[in-house]
């Protein structure tokens, strides 16, 4: 808000200039699946910082009574920790060190401690904790939301991929190369029918895909499917379809875990849709060695 074309004359902060940006985004912000309640309006300038850290003075914004933008996260409400659920970290990046393998992840859910036996998913492999790392700080034990690098013995690197996850024993990830998905369609050049490829982005894990079905077209106001077997999908549409990757993935309902539950897909350098996985169909291949 702070374009010497939109500030008024007398160096208020234009309301209608607010009032343009909220309508022309609030379409978009609701399509893709956010609520109207769900969402803070900050007006801000990140030239000089007005309403960032402090809140604008009134001789500035006098229309708006809101809070700065710091201090509007500062009291939001924070996501629930599942510190008592079994591990699940999905694995970024990986590589080798002396003493062991170093991997890379989200601590999604459970807690890690040094000694900790856990299984790598897709491929079953058992890996013992010997180190855990928060940045550069060696520690003993880490929780959900963190971001770690473990060093792990009872694997080698390369046995182990971007998209990997690793979970506690017994309680292991779902695998599989074919869901049910409730698919939005971002952005196409044409009309998407059954066997488009694209690239699905599903937590750290990147394979190639295909739409080997379309269930059904989802009514946008009602949330119900509102047709059966379209022949086509196209930009704005909201569809259930079935995905078949090239390989099979880790993978979890939306409805159980959210993070490993939804996805992007991308072609040529665009997001062509998200989505989140309704339900995990039986794996039609074999899961691979490594």
């Amino acid at each position: 808000l702070d374009d010497p074309s939109i500030i008024n004359p007398d160096g208020t902060w234009s309301k209608e200039r607010y009032d343009e940006c909220q309508s022309k985004l609030m379409p978009y912000l609701k399509q893709v699946g956010w609520k109207t309640g769900d969402i803070t309006w900050v007006p801000l300038s990140g030239l000089t910082g007005l309403n960032v850290k402090v809140k604008v003075d009134k001789s500035i914004c006098p229309w708006y009574d809101g809070e700065s933008l710091l201090d509007t996260l500062e009291h939001l409400k924070p996501p629930e920790r599942l510190v008592n659920s079994p591990v699940k970290m999905p694995i970024y990046e990986k590589y080798k060190e002396m003493g062991g393998t170093m991997i890379m992840g989200k601590l999604e859910a459970g807690t890690l401690k040094i000694g900790d036996k856990l299984n790598v998913l897709p491929t079953g492999k058992e890996v013992v904790v010997d180190a855990i790392f928060l940045e550069d700080t060696e520690t003993t034990a880490a929780e959900p939301g963190d971001n770690v690098r473990l060093r792990v013995k009872g694997i080698d690197e390369d046995e182990l991929h971007p998209g990997f996850v690793a979970c506690s024993q017994g309680s292991p990830v779902p695998v599989t190369d074919t869901i049910d998905v409730r698919l939005m369609i971002l952005e196409h050049k044409s009309i998407i029918t059954a066997g488009y490829n694209s690239v699905m982005h599903l937590h750290a894990s990147v394979t190639e895909c295909i739409i080997e079905k379309l269930i059904g077209e989802v009514d946008k106001k009602t949330g119900e499917i509102c047709k059966k077997f379209p022949k086509f999908a196209k930009p704005g549409m909201t569809v259930i379809a079935r995905l078949k990757c090239a390989q099979p993935v880790c993978v979890e309902e939306f409805k159980a875990f959210p993070q490993l539950g939804r996805f992007v897909l991308r072609d040529e350098s665009r997001t062509v849709g998200v989505g989140i996985v309704l339900k995990i169909r039986p794996n039609s291949g074999t899961v691979p060695e490594e």
